[in-house]
Parts: C-alpha cells; structure tokens; sequence
C-alpha cells in the first residue's frame, strides 16, 4: 500500500532521484536545454500548449524569464524548472509579460523578397554609378586633383551605394559623397554644406507603350517602377506614387537591370544615368513628367570636420558661380557620347 503524500513531499522525493537533471553533477562540458514541466495530483487535468524562454548572459551572470500557459481546472499544482545551481527565493521575480511578447514578435520569422539582376545583362554598373553622380566622374579632372593636392592627401574613389553612402561616411570609409540630397533625416548624421553642387530633374525611362506624361500616370496600381533603394527618388515615389508598385534595389545599375530584365515598366532616376541607360539598352522611353521635379543636391561629408566642410562649401561655390559646373556637366555628357542639349542643364538659372 502506497502512503500518501503531499504534493510538496512528493517534489522533494522527485528532486532528490533526479538530482542529476537538476545539476548536483558536473555538466561544465555539455549544455542541456530543457524548459521545465508541470507536476499535479493524479486525476488532475492539466495541459500546457506553449512555453516561451529567453536566456539573457551578461559575464557570470544569468537571467531567465519564462512564460507558459496552461489549461486545466486545478487549484493545487506546480512548475518544476531545472537550474544550474540552488537559486534563492529573492533571485525568482516576476516579469512583464510585454517584454516576452515583444521578442516573441521581433523574432518571428519573415517573408522578404530578394533581387537577382539578370546575369546576361550588360555589366554597366560602375558606369551607371558614376553616371549618377557626374561630379565624382568629373573629381577625375584635374582640377578635382589638384583639390585632393591643396589639402595634401591623395584622391582615392571609393565605390558605394546610395543606401551605405552614410554608413561609409560614419564609418570613416569616405570623406565625401557627391550628389546626395541634404534631407533633414540625413543632416542628423552627416553635414551638408550650404552652397548647393547642382540641379536635378527627375526623370523615368518606361516602355515605349507605357503612357506617361504626368506623375499621375504612374501612380496606378499594377504599374512598376524601380528604383535605388534610400534615395531621394525613393522618397519621392514614395509620397506621389504610392498607389504603383515602387521596386527598390541597392543601386542604380540593378534599377535599369530590373527594368532591362522586364521586371519593372520604368525605372526612375535623374536624368544623365537614364540617358546612358537608353542610349546603352536601345529600348525605352526618357519621360520628365509633369509638374517637372527639379531639386538641389549636395555633398556630404562627415560630422564634426568643420574644416573640411568649409573647404567642400567653398569650392562648390566657386565652381557653381563661375559656370564651371555646368561646363564639366557638358564635358561629362559628351564624353560619354551623349548631346549635352537633350539633357535639362544642371544650374537652376539655366532651368
């Protein structure tokens, strides 16, 4: 005949045949996870569905929080949770259960969608890069070189994307970055100076059976525009074409690859990339739809080197002021075999 016991007795006899599990052995070298169980009298009913556990690790120190659920119309149970070491009444708490279901959230698993740019298409993509930014092509100059010399250090070009440029300048990878627009978000990380490197319009190279002539006609749903992924035409499709599909890419040279491949009906950039881009692909149409976009760009530079940016700001200025912008503009265009007149001029007084 069996004795009975009390539920509290019959956990201390448990724990003291399964010391082991418990850890009164030594199990330094192999690591056990095992989430606890519920232990009840006999006829009880009890069922648990899920148990969520996050171990957090700071030096010798561990913490453990755990939420399980139950069912079971019990009064007199309890959880049995295996740990490495005896643990004190004062070291068990109680947590927000908030914290469990915010990483239980921020862990879920994700459906994202990837890229891959046509692997038969023409390799451009270092032209399109420097075609985006036609004062970095021109920085081969010699007159950007003998800049680098004023301030006794060496030009180096170094490719990124518009959406690492920042990260390159906090991460000490660049000293500056032409043609990125001046946003209040981006001023927060980097400094701009206040003389402007030039003028922009935007434009969309589409299909030639795509009809657009307005922004509006693009901002429908089954229309597809690509485009590289944080910049500022990014933003701008995001806010007057939220009805289209907007299709990001890390750069320009997978945005015209997206639209080459047929993925895309147009893809929008500036305008000297697109018309490298039509001149290269054969097909398509440059469209500058209306109302007509026009915007300053800049240069960016680091936070904090006041020196520096005081050089940068003054240097636009000049080259700005005396025309030089545009006239490298043009040179750019034609070296690269394009008619500088087709091409909407890169100085606002000449808009």
């Amino acid at each position: 005949m069996t004795d009975s016991i009390s539920l509290r007795e019959g956990l201390e006899r448990y724990y003291a045949r399964n010391a082991g599990l418990f850890g009164d052995r030594d199990h330094s070298a192999q690591a056990q996870a095992f989430c606890g169980f519920y232990v009840a009298k006999a006829d009880a009913s009890l069922f648990n569905e899920a148990s969520k556990v996050v171990i957090a690790r700071h030096e010798d120190r561990t913490v453990m929080t755990m939420a399980n659920d139950f069912k079971g119309d019990v009064d007199d149970f309890a959880i049995v949770i295996p740990v490495p070491t005896v643990i004190k009444e004062s070291q068990v708490n109680i947590g927000d259960s908030k914290i469990i279901d915010h990483l239980d959230a921020y862990t879920a698993p994700r459906l994202v969608e990837y890229y891959d740019a046509n692997p038969c298409a023409p390799v451009y993509k270092m032209e399109m890069m420097r075609s985006a930014m036609p004062m970095a092509a021109m920085m081969d100059s010699a007159d950007q070189r003998l800049d680098a010399a004023a301030l006794g250090v060496k030009f180096e070009p170094v490719e990124v994307t518009w959406g690492t440029a920042i990260a390159a300048l906090q991460g000490n990878k660049i000293d500056i970055m032409y043609m990125m627009d001046a946003t209040p978000e981006r001023a927060q990380a980097v400094d701009f100076p206040e003389s402007p490197l030039l003028y922009y319009s935007l434009a969309v190279l589409a299909r030639d059976d795509l009809p657009v002539k307005a922004w509006a006609d693009l901002n429908k749903a089954g229309v597809r525009i690509a485009v590289p992924q944080a910049s500022s035409m990014d933003r701008f499709l995001s806010e007057n074409t939220p009805n289209a599909t907007i299709q990001r890419f890390p750069g320009n040279g997978e945005a015209i690859a997206a639209f080459q491949a047929g993925r895309a009906d147009a893809v929008c950039l500036f305008h000297p990339p697109l018309l490298a881009a039509r001149q290269k692909l054969g097909s398509g149409k440059i469209v500058v739809p209306t109302p007509a976009r026009s915007q300053a760009s800049s240069a960016a530079v680091r936070k904090e080197d006041k020196a520096f940016l005081a050089f940068v700001d003054k240097q636009l200025a000049e080259y700005y002021k005396g025309g030089q912008t545009q006239k490298w503009y043009e040179e750019f265009l034609t070296g690269f075999g394009l008619d500088p007149k087709a091409s909407p001029p890169v100085m606002k007084e000449m808009l």
